[in-house]
């Protein structure tokens, strides 16, 4: 057996490994390194990727080309896949790249000790190279369980060190006894109403709030530990959840002193299994804060209004956009090409203050009154919060309007996130926007559980009410849309389904003409990509 040749096949292995070990360590990222999660996307994985059939064949020809002696031809399909897969999970669309934090360094290790301990113990076992060289070949189609058995490894390590960091953000919360702590949860809403509120509360008090999607008790552990300054005044803390006990961590953490609940829907279903347990999962924002914590809560749903840890709670404000005698609401709202303005009226039902943005969308309105609320209790100035108000920019991907002033046409950018109520609203906002023709671009909603199937199908009814074209994501899950579509007798050919988001924007730019509206509804992790 030529050496030369055989340390070059080894050499492509271990490069292929590191090809694979960077795709699987950004899909753990994604699913935040939960085996569960991460299970459940691999299983979505390989019902959706065709083309790992193909890997296996490609690799299986390689292990048999060299096992019959045909090296040459062996290390040129080697040297020929490894090209092909380094092409394509390098350049493959990421909509959310790898963030190389200290924990992926410590997952690449893993994943880089874990294939060589293998190897090594083949060597030493058999002391043959032509059978390290097939267990290379082996452990590239093994990478998924190399990627869940690296993880799992690490996870007494991470849990030492989450320890760690927890107890020292306590610590630094303990220095800060001026500090007022705000947290924010929802099932959707919470980011919004976040920079919301900061912007507003910026106008009077020194404010910080957790960073893009830092809504983990890591992410806000990092940022106390890095961003918190002694001239902090308020301290603005999104929490996020996929099962119970998720904010319950974060609340023992910061012991917030209010709680704003924006939303309880169906959303993650798929790690909650049960509305009653999304309720229990968010309500936990008031059952864990402090006792004489005040709770601002959204009264347009029942599942709010009527929980348990609510209705025995004392110190708590509502407010609504549909149930005016709930506390404070919103009134007169009008959409101009300028944005929206409506009246703010008090508990009492009083005026409190007429105001104008540049932010759209009945949700977006109801998130800025949530934060208008907490910014009164707050002591703040009516002048100062109605500076604010007019000061708010969109947050990107929701719901932000963009004029395209090169094309003389409008987008509405709804995209980072997708629910059935903030889908029809966003339609709703879509309805309103005067415009020749009005365009959907939308992959649907996902992490409904058993529901997601019947409620993409009622998005799809509701869409052909709207719009006069609907272009598809993803032509395996936009299914249900399609068939919401077909039954309210929305034109077929008025149906594109594309493959994925660079097509449908193509579609988009050779076809919409001055005056048109397009709306971009949700746009899927690469977890959930087709």
């Amino acid at each position: 057996m030529n050496v030369v040749l055989s340390l070059v096949m080894v050499a492509l292995a271990l490069l292929a490994l590191a090809y694979k070990a960077t795709y699987f360590a950004h899909m753990l990222q994604q699913n935040a390194y939960r085996n569960t999660r991460y299970i459940r996307w691999y299983k979505s994985y390989r019902s959706k990727r065709k083309g790992i059939y193909i890997e296996i064949f490609v690799l299986l020809v390689i292990g048999a080309l060299w096992s019959y002696a045909r090296y040459y031809e062996a290390v040129s399909v080697l040297f020929i896949y490894g090209i092909a897969l380094f092409v394509r999970l390098t350049y493959r669309s990421k909509k959310k790249p790898l963030v190389v934090t200290h924990r992926v360094k410590r997952l690449f290790v893993a994943l880089a000790v874990v294939p060589m301990l293998v190897m090594a113990l083949v060597w030493a076992t058999t002391q043959s190279v032509h059978y390290v060289i097939v267990t290379a070949l082996a452990l590239i189609l093994c990478f998924p369980v190399l990627g869940l058995l690296a993880n799992t490894l690490l996870q007494p390590v991470e849990k030492s060190i989450a320890k760690k960091y927890i107890k020292d953000a306590k610590r630094i919360l303990s220095l800060k006894k001026d500090l007022k702590i705000i947290a924010i949860t929802g099932s959707y809403g919470k980011t919004s109403t976040k920079h919301f509120l900061h912007t507003i509360l910026n106008h009077q008090y020194t404010t910080l709030m957790t960073p893009g999607s830092y809504n983990t008790t890591m992410g806000v552990v990092r940022t106390i530990r890095e961003m918190l300054k002694p001239v902090h005044e308020v301290f603005i803390v999104e929490m996020g959840a996929r099962q119970q006990g998720d904010i319950k961590e974060i609340s023992e953490l910061v012991n917030q002193d209010i709680s704003i609940l924006t939303a309880i829907g169906p959303q993650h279903l798929e790690t909650f299994k049960s509305i009653e347990n999304v309720q229990q999962g968010k309500c936990e924002i008031i059952t864990y804060a402090k006792p004489e914590a005040l709770a601002v809560l959204n009264a347009d749903y029942d599942l709010i209004r009527n929980a348990d840890i609510v209705k025995n709670k004392e110190n708590k404000i509502f407010y609504s956009l549909q149930e005016k005698d709930k506390g404070w609401s919103l009134g007169n709202i009008i959409y101009t090409e300028a944005g929206m303005s409506f009246d703010i009226f008090d508990a009492t039902g009083a005026l409190y203050l007429k105001a104008h943005t540049k932010i759209i969308g009945e949700y977006n309105a109801s998130n800025i009154l949530a934060a208008v609320v907490v910014a009164s209790a707050l002591g703040m100035k009516k002048s100062k919060i109605l500076q604010g108000i007019q000061s708010l920019q969109a947050v990107t991907h929701r719901m932000e309007l963009i004029r395209r002033k090169d094309r003389k046409f409008t987008v509405i950018d709804d995209a980072f996130n997708s629910n059935p109520k903030g889908a029809k609203m966003a339609l709703d906002v879509l309805g309103k926007i005067e415009g020749k023709k009005k365009y959907i671009v939308t992959p649907g909603m996902i992490e409904l559980g058993e529901q997601q199937s019947e409620l993409n199908t009622q998005f799809g009814r509701q869409i052909a009410q709207v719009c006069d074209t609907a272009v598809l994501v993803g032509k395996q899950q936009t299914q249900p849309i399609a068939a919401g579509l077909a039954a309210e007798g929305f034109p077929e050919e008025k149906i594109i389904s594309v493959t994925n988001l660079n097509e449908a924007i193509t579609f988009i730019n050779a076809n919409v003409q001055e005056g048109d509206v397009v709306l971009y509804e949700n746009d899927l992790l690469d977890t959930h990509s087709e």
